[in-house]
């Protein structure tokens, strides 16, 4: 019976070992998993109304870039909201265009947009039965960081205009004054952002992470040298503390870098 009463105490621990075990993979499994892949495109936004103040609902937005014809197009909801994904960035304007049923089409040219935000475009829309010209009105709206926190973003006039002997962006970033670039080793030219070791930023390249895995160098790089070619890229963009789920792996800032087309 002792042997008995053993073996059943011994099972019933066993038990409930493994069921909480599962318990706890359960969880994990069910944690949501925040996804590193930076930011490498823009999007326009904005709102479709009438000149009364009615939203257009079912309205075709339509984007098209000014140097490729590359055309993305979205359609507004009950709001009249609509949001156009995926944009390059770059050395890029684009034409958009709107129309809707019963009513006219509106055009503007040469919107530009910037890597890590938004740009909103709005429209207002006559009816087709009421005048043939269409009258287009709105104004530039600031631009919404999609990083919300302290940032800083140069495109490709920045680079080209940059003084920068080295070929090296930090040579743009140094604009910042967040940004300290340490020039006491040569030509290592570690980048401190906001007083902390180079070795603790994350350096990515159109979204691929290439950051120093080992810690060896001292200037953030996974090499001496900077591992891309300063001529490739497009727009390069510095965020000190970004909240958004999308980036990760660093605790001092990210460095994004966009090449060109």
């Amino acid at each position: 019976m002792k042997s008995l009463s053993h073996l059943l105490r011994s099972a019933s621990r066993t038990f409930g070992q493994l069921t909480l075990a599962a318990v706890a993979a359960t969880l994990l499994l069910g944690m949501p998993v925040a996804s590193n892949a930076q930011e490498t495109s823009s999007d326009i936004s904005g709102t479709i109304y009438t000149q009364t103040g009615t939203p257009v609902a079912n309205a075709t937005v339509t984007a098209t870039s000014d140097r490729t014809g590359l055309t993305r197009s979205a359609t507004t909801n009950a709001s009249g909201e609509y949001t156009i994904r995926n944009l390059p960035v770059g050395n890029e304007s684009y034409t958009i265009t709107v129309s809707g049923e019963g009513y006219g089409t509106a055009r503007r040219s040469g919107v530009s947009v910037r890597l890590g935000s938004s740009t909103t475009e709005d429209f207002a829309l006559s009816s087709s039965e009421e005048m043939e010209e269409v009258v287009v009105f709105g104004t530039q709206q600031a631009l919404s960081q999609v990083a919300v926190g302290p940032s800083s973003t140069y495109g490709l006039e920045a680079l080209k205009t940059a003084p920068s002997i080295n070929r090296n962006i930090v040579d743009v970033l140094r604009a910042d004054p967040r940004i300290y670039v340490d020039e006491s080793r040569g030509d290592i030219n570690a980048v401190q952002c906001a007083g902390k070791n180079s070795r603790f930023n994350s350096l990515t390249v159109d979204g691929v992470r290439m950051n120093d895995a080992f810690g060896l160098n001292s200037n953030g790089y996974p090499t001496e040298r900077m591992p891309f070619s300063y001529d490739a890229i497009s727009q390069v963009s510095v965020e000190l503390a970004p909240f958004d789920v999308i980036y990760g792996g660093f605790s001092a800032c990210n460095i994004n870098a966009v090449t060109k087309s």
